[in-house]
């Protein structure tokens, strides 16, 4: 099993890799309007093809259907279940920030922390990457769907088919067909394309990241007690939650793997997607309140983070 401090090192070389966007938006030297196409990159040509690459290296008769519908089971279990706990956390807030703090509160970093995340801890263990890719593809269409919903408070604003099409359950759905046929295995120019693009992910989501973070004024978010809220409740509670659930599940007997356990154990100990802000400006809520809790959960993740795996590395045995 991993230690505290070679892992938390990790975390914190993989933190800093926001500084470089961080400083070149404070400094004006990344245009605002540079930032969706960087995004569309990110989002459509290297995450796809890292999951996808992942896929293509993982022999898929060792992923059994108890692991993969375990990892379908928790995307929607933590899901609801924060939403609701949230709702309650936060029923107090005025209506411009009582949808974005539950939102904050609800929703994982799976896509621009997640999946660069454990490709970068785990390089050895594709499986990890391919199970959190799979809680990623049902958590974004719950994003989507029950997310969109409680910022808008309107049902048309829900597109199903948006939903359920991700870029990432795409590239999940063209690398178990390649995997499966062999296709992957028979074609090592696919693989080595692939594994070009997916190299693009880490520092292209940390730079999209630092880029988005750099906005907001830091001191005023310190003042903010939601902040401390949300961020105990997202990164501390939620995950402790999980990994209690998980415990009594191997308790009375249900039999998963450590991949798939290590993929919902980090992607409930994230932080909040990174989408809230831009979410909560389309839908003139109070932006700067969800860019505060979006932030601050950043932050404090790189200290929550190696002690919730740690803890349930020791409980789990993963």
């Amino acid at each position: 099993m991993i230690s505290f401090f070679p892992l938390a090192s990790k975390v914190f070389m993989f933190s800093l890799l926001i500084v470089p966007g961080f400083i070149l938006a404070r400094k004006k030297l990344i245009a605002e309007s540079a930032i969706p196409s960087l995004t569309n990159i990110l989002m459509y040509v290297a995450m796809p093809f890292l999951v996808f690459g992942k896929l293509c290296m993982t022999d898929l008769s060792l992923l059994n259907i108890t692991d993969i519908l375990f990892c379908v089971f928790f995307a929607f279990f933590a899901v609801i279940a924060a939403f609701f706990v949230a709702r309650g956390i936060f029923f107090k807030r005025d209506d411009s920030r009582r949808p974005v703090a539950v939102f904050c509160a609800t929703f994982s970093n799976c896509g621009f922390l997640g999946i660069p995340l454990t490709a970068y801890l785990f390089p050895d263990s594709p499986r990890i990457t391919v199970f959190i890719s799979l809680y990623n593809v049902f958590g974004t269409f719950l994003l989507l769907t029950l997310g969109v919903y409680e910022l808008s408070r309107d049902r048309a604003c829900i597109n199903i088919l948006k939903a359920c099409v991700s870029p990432v359950g795409i590239a999940v759905l063209a690398g178990f067909v390649f995997s499966l046929t062999g296709i992957g295995g028979k074609f090592t120019m696919i693989g080595e394309y692939s594994e070009i693009l997916a190299s693009l992910t880490l520092p292209l989501s940390m730079l999209v990241l630092g880029t988005e973070l750099s906005k907001i004024k830091i001191g005023e978010m310190l003042k903010e007690k939601d902040v401390y809220i949300c961020s105990l409740f997202k990164l501390l509670v939620l995950p402790m939650l999980i990994i209690f659930v998980i415990f009594l599940l191997k308790v009375f007997g249900l039999c998963l793997s450590s991949h798939a356990v290590a993929a919902v154990v980090i992607a409930s100990a994230l932080s909040t997607a990174a989408s809230a802000t831009a979410m909560a400006n389309k839908y003139k809520l109070d932006s700067e309140y969800a860019a505060a809790l979006t932030l601050s959960n950043t932050l404090f993740c790189v200290l929550s983070f190696p002690v919730i795996y740690l803890f349930a590395a020791w409980l789990l045995g993963i």
